[in-house]
């Protein structure tokens, strides 16, 4: 009897020590799915932009090795990820910016830089997030920050970040500046011609309606207006149809609204196959006639220099680590099926030592 209940002791401690590795294990493991992001914002000749203001928004997410999505607060904003080239992020993480300002949307985190003009977002899950900074003057220049989107991976294995954000540099001193909005309708040759007649765009200034414009083939889609101090403006159409993806695009004065034909919309219609492939095609050829417009115009857009894969800095103005492989890693390099089988061993082992225990 006694020798049965010894058994049934050593029993239910390996029960219980295989019990706790599962916890460690999975401890262990969520704390390497965490992330961060530091910010080195400077200037070209390296001078610290101290107390600039940057937020980080949790958007979306990864689908597939090659495929993300809006989620939470922006899962339902008229904008494709689909081009994940350099242009088409940088276009979509402007746009998820003047969303978020726009709609008044809580940033997951918010921060400002030290006097190193360093920062830094710590913690952060697996996932997909914008980072948009706010327009901040020193001595004689303004300097507007670039937004751009990064990626937490699924994989683990490099999370943490450092990046050097862009900016737009505009001279303070100035005493009047001419602003422009443009519409653009981005259809292709196979594509329907179903953009309506008009639209109308609310004009934003430092956050506050101050105009609504109808833009139609009258006035060439577009509208320009003047003033006398530099402001943080912004537009909206106020609504995209559901036919259609949007883009907000801009410089330091322009500012140019993208409507690309939804192809997901149109096979839902006529049940035809092939949706990534079609979607990607349609989101490079806007990005082609963007640059073409404002070429034309003689302007120019600054954009990042190129989508990397990095663990460490970046000059890039939008950076995204891809993720090849979509299967969870615990931090120690295990894969996730001992887990189970653990768990199971270890409840197995302690019912059967305190029944031995208790046997007569």
């Amino acid at each position: 009897m006694k020798m049965l209940q010894r058994i049934g002791t050593v029993l239910t401690i390996v029960g219980l020590m295989l019990w706790c590795t599962v916890g460690l294990v999975c401890s262990v493991s969520a704390e390497g799915e965490k992330g961060s992001l530091k910010l080195l914002c400077r200037t070209a000749d390296e001078q610290a932009l101290v107390g600039m203001h940057w937020d980080i928004y949790a958007v979306g997410g990864r689908v597939s090795a090659d495929k993300l999505e809006l989620r939470g607060d922006f899962a339902d904003f008229p904008v494709s990820l689909a081009d994940t080239t350099a242009m088409g992020l940088s276009a979509a993480a402007q746009t998820l910016e003047n969303f978020a300002v726009l709609n008044h949307i809580t940033p997951l985190d918010s921060q400002e830089a030290d006097q190193s003009g360093t920062l830094s977002f710590d913690s952060l899950d697996q996932g997909l997030y914008l980072v948009a900074g706010e327009m901040l003057r020193q001595g004689d220049i303004y300097y507007i920050p670039t937004p751009f989107l990064v990626e937490i991976p699924v994989d683990g294995s490099v999370v943490d970040f450092s990046a050097h954000p862009k900016y737009l540099s505009v001279d303070a001193t100035k005493e009047s500046w001419e602003y422009s909005v443009k519409k653009i309708w981005a259809n292709t040759d196979a594509q329907p011609e179903e953009h309506s007649d008009f639209v109308m765009v609310q004009i934003y200034r430092n956050g506050i309606l101050v105009n609504t414009v109808e833009l139609n083939e009258s006035n060439d889609w577009s509208y320009a207006w003047t003033a006398k101090e530099f402001y943080d403006w912004r537009v909206l159409e106020i609504k995209v149809s559901e036919k259609y993806y949007v883009v907000y695009r801009s410089n330091e004065t322009q500012y140019v609204i993208v409507n690309t034909y939804n192809n997901d919309y149109q096979n839902e219609v006529t049940h035809t196959t092939n949706v990534v492939e079609q979607t990607t095609t349609t989101a490079t050829t806007v990005s082609d006639q963007f640059e073409t417009s404002l070429t034309s115009e003689g302007t120019g857009v600054q954009t990042s220099v190129g989508t990397q894969t990095v663990p460490s800095e970046t000059t890039a103005s939008t950076t995204v680590q891809i993720s090849e492989d979509n299967e969870k890693l615990p931090q120690t390099g295990q894969l996730w099926w001992p887990v189970p089988i653990l768990g199971t061993s270890g409840l197995l082992l302690i019912a059967i030592g305190l029944r031995l225990r208790t046997k007569e």
